[in-house]
């Protein structure tokens, strides 16, 4: 997955970068947190580092 350059650095992330960006099955950008209950069976196509970093990059939180 991508990483969000706001706080990650391109060799490594830092542990809490831990927010999964992805594209959902109707198209949109949304990104799931620890707690959200597909998070685990969830592939990211781009990690964060907090909520502000996904809302910035136009992601919104998904409606489970």
């Amino acid at each position: 997955p991508r990483i969000s350059k706001t706080r990650c650095a391109m060799s490594g992330c830092e542990p809490q970068c831990n927010i999964k960006g992805i594209k959902n099955t109707q198209g949109n950008w949304v990104y799931l947190v620890p707690s959200s209950p597909e998070y685990a069976r969830t592939d990211a196509e781009r990690l964060f580092c907090s909520q502000m970093d996904t809302k910035n990059a136009g992601y919104r939180e998904t409606q489970s």
